[in-house]
């Protein structure tokens, strides 16, 4: 692997700067899209993930809803079923007491 940094030296007098050969440019750059490729990644996985909870969560919500719905729908059934049956048991007692008489 090339260093990163050519030591080739430009400038004058007792100032001196260094510039990096093209080819070490070229691995600095390739290192730092790697690095982005990581993060962003990264970043992927965690939205993914974030997602993943919040459908989780709802489907448990909706299941709930949904047993919520059912558990409803049972009792005013019964409710229903209740009214029905009091409402035979006094038109019975009604009838009996019509024909007793």
């Amino acid at each position: 692997m090339a260093p990163l940094i050519n030591h080739r030296l430009f400038g004058s007098g007792s100032v001196l700067f260094q510039k990096p050969e093209p080819q070490d440019e070229r691995e600095l750059k390739r290192q730092k899209r790697k690095q982005s490729n990581r993060e962003s990644s990264m970043r992927s996985r965690m939205h993914k993930k974030i997602n993943l909870q919040v459908i989780l969560i709802f489907r448990k919500l909706g299941d709930t809803t949904a047993i919520r719905e059912s558990v409803r729908g049972t009792a005013i059934g019964k409710t229903k079923t209740t009214e029905k049956a009091d409402r035979a048991t006094v038109e019975q007692v009604s009838f009996q007491t019509i024909n007793c008489d």
